[in-house]
């Protein structure tokens, strides 16, 4: 999946281009992506991580019980805000680091 992408596929399939969603979705908390088969992949959006001033979200497939979470970039392009598939390592395992650190301090302050 994701090695021929044309535009159809599913950006956690690590095709490494650009997938625009509307607004609406975002609001809801979930993302829905087409695979290359043609269907709807839905995630769930966990959080948007600012790190060396990028934003990413962090998203868990909602569907699927095993897997991990998938780290897209935020950009904008012509004004429309797009998602793109953190292709490198270790900018993923950053991001994911910040997302873990920020995450457990919120845990900590519903706590208290």
């Amino acid at each position: 999946m994701g090695e021929n992408c044309t535009h159809d596929c599913c950006s956690c399939t690590g095709c490494g281009h650009d997938h625009e969603h509307d607004v609406e979705e975002m609001e809801t908390g979930i993302l829905t992506f087409v695979d290359d088969e043609g269907n709807d992949v839905r995630f769930e959006i966990l959080d948007v991580v600012t790190l060396d001033e990028k934003e990413y979200l962090v998203v868990l497939p909602v569907d699927e019980t095993e897997g991990g979470v998938l780290i897209l970039e935020i950009k904008q392009e012509d004004g429309e805000e797009v998602y793109d598939t953190v292709m490198d390592d270790e900018e993923a395992e950053r991001v994911f680091a910040k997302f873990q650190e920020e995450y457990g301090n919120d845990d900590e302050e519903d706590a208290e």
